[in-house]
């Protein structure tokens, strides 16, 4: 059997009470906003390892050292890395570097998108292996669920407006300066806020 040419890598939080998903906690409370989270965490992870066409990473902040990260990576058999930056385009680029000289292909995956499937990866894997530069996953927000590069390019990183509704429209346009070519998968929700969680919350039960 042939070794995977590709990897996703799935960025996290560490979910600790009160430091994720904030957006949801004056609806929901420290203690089930953290249990929204932990079943958004364990939804991405059992759809990225539900394949064995790529190798699949768990990449958290700010600390590997949590039970549920530990749990999931056992019950998974993935492995974790630490993200490396202050920003989230710098943690995002140096994730993507490291990946890079050992796999033909890498993805960043949010865990923040419960509509993600399978086919959705192995949808974006083939099209970085047909050719590719980049492959976007378009989140309804205004941002994306997911980004697939066959080289670390540092101008998609840099200066990106992260959370707020502009950063997939900054990086289209990085791309089109750049002239990469560029395949974008289906446009999904994140689940960031309560009305999103009233809407995607039959994907996590």
């Amino acid at each position: 059997m042939t070794e995977p040419c590709t990897a996703v890598l799935l960025f996290t939080k560490t979910p600790l009470s009160g430091r994720v998903k904030t957006r949801l906690l004056a609806a929901y409370g420290e203690q089930q906003t953290r249990c929204i989270y932990q079943k958004l965490l364990h939804k991405t992870i059992a759809t990225a390892t539900a394949s064995d066409e790529w190798d699949s990473y768990l990449w958290a902040t700010p600390t590997l050292a949590d039970p549920l990260l530990e749990s999931l990576a056992a019950e998974f058999a993935i492995r974790l890395s630490l993200q490396q930056g202050m920003t989230l385009g710098e943690r995002m680029l140096n994730a993507c570097k490291q990946s890079l000289r050992q796999y033909k292909n890498t993805m960043i995956v949010g865990c923040d998108c419960p509509a993600l499937t399978t086919a959705d990866l192995a949808q974006g894997m083939s099209k970085l292996n047909a050719g590719y530069d980049v492959v976007l996953g378009p989140a309804v927000d205004g941002g994306y669920y997911l980004i697939g590069l066959r080289e670390a390019y540092a101008a998609l990183f840099a200066d990106i407006d992260w959370g707020e509704a502009t950063v997939l429209s900054q990086t289209r346009n990085r791309i089109q300066r750049m002239g990469l070519s560029c395949f974008e998968l289906d446009e999904k929700h994140d689940l960031d806020r309560p009305e999103d969680y009233r809407q995607l919350k039959h994907l996590l039960d």
